[in-house]
């Protein structure tokens, strides 16, 4: 969910009705759709709930070692990522510590996942 919110983020410039941060990204016609957060949703929810319809965990076994990979070498990405953008530009001149318009959004995702 925290994805889907950001790339809705990063293509509309902020918050649905909310005016952004910046302007519109100029994407290909699919990318730049206003009802692409609706395509995802759809994309991701057909093959999951199939899923929720197994009730026993022990038929997940190959799945979660997946899933677990996926998550180790994500991360590792965006730690490598980070290194490298870090030692080659620097850190950021400005920094915002602070953006309330995704404050929100944040804090219910993390007591959701917790």
């Amino acid at each position: 969910a925290e994805n889907v919110q950001s790339v809705v983020f990063e293509l509309y410039g902020g918050m649905p009705g909310i005016e952004g941060l910046g302007p519109r990204c100029k994407l290909p016609e699919l990318l730049d759709d206003e009802n692409l957060v609706y395509y995802i949703i759809l994309i991701v929810v057909l093959p999951l709930t199939p899923l929720a319809w197994v009730r026993q965990l022990r038929y997940f076994a190959v799945t979660n070692i997946i899933a677990s990979l996926l998550v180790i070498l994500s991360s590792l990405y965006m730690m490598i990522m980070f290194s490298s953008e870090l030692s080659e530009h620097g850190p950021a001149k400005q920094l915002n510590w602070f953006q309330p318009s995704g404050t929100f959004a944040l804090i219910g995702n993390s007591m959701y996942a917790w």
